[in-house]
Formats: structure tokens, sequence, C-alpha cells
């Protein structure tokens, strides 16, 4: 085999490897971004939303630490399960309904996963039509 062909065969899939790598580690740590520019309501929306998912992330992390490293479960995350009535001083509003956030599908509802382990979870709010979700980093 020519020496060229053999470099080859080694270095290209590095090099692809490397490339995929890098472009998933920045796709998962990318906060999110619009695909287009958002009027006022929904720039003011967008702010209630990530100030709200903060929160919750910060109730979230708190009962880890009272639960040696362990997350939630997902009913836990709540305006009525443990989250709720013990990690946060008030649990927040959606603000597209005006009501206390919950998990499910719709502008402003948010969705909570657990690691079968406990050990890690992923929390990430619905937005409005069309612009997809934002993902707690």
């Amino acid at each position: 085999m020519d020496k060229r062909l053999a470099v080859l065969l080694v270095v290209v899939p590095l090099v692809l490897a490397a490339l995929v790598f890098t472009f998933a580690s920045r796709r998962e740590t990318a906060a999110w971004q619009p695909a287009t520019k958002l009027t006022e309501k929904q720039a003011a929306r967008l702010a209630v939303v990530e100030d709200a998912m903060r929160g919750i992330q910060a109730g979230v992390e708190k009962y880890a630490a009272d639960h040696a490293g362990h997350y939630p479960s997902a009913p836990d995350v709540s305006q009525t399960g443990a989250v709720g009535r013990r990690y946060l001083g008030s649990w927040p509003t959606d603000p597209y309904t005006g009501r206390p956030m919950h998990q499910g599908g719709g502008p402003g509802d948010f969705v909570y996963t657990v690691a079968p382990d406990g050990t890690s979870y992923r929390l990430a709010a619905h937005l409005w039509a069309g612009e997809g979700d934002y993902t707690v980093p």
C-alpha cells in the first residue's frame, strides 16, 4: 500500500472525529439563539422563561445537595412537589398563561428528566411555536 494512502486512512478518520466532537460540544453548551429577530414581546417572554428555568434549576440543585447528590424525580419538580414546596421561595409563572409553570408540551411549559441513577438531569422550556426549546446549560 502506498504510504500516502496509509497516512490518509489514519489521519482522515481522526480529523473527522475531532470535528464531530467539537461540533457536538458546542451544540451542547451553546446558549439558545433565535432563528429570527425577536419582537419585544417575545424577548420579554424569553427573559421570563430563562429566569424561571434558572430558578427551577437552583431548586433542583438544592434538592440534590440535601440528598447525597441525587436529583429529584420528575413529580418532585413542580409547584406542589418537593422542589416547589421546600427549595423555592415562589414557583415561577408561565409568561404565556400567567399561571404557574408546569411540565408539559406547550409554550411556557418545561420538561424535566432525570437519569435512572439520579445523578444527572435535563431541564428545558418550550418557547413559542417554531422557535424550539430553551435548555438550561
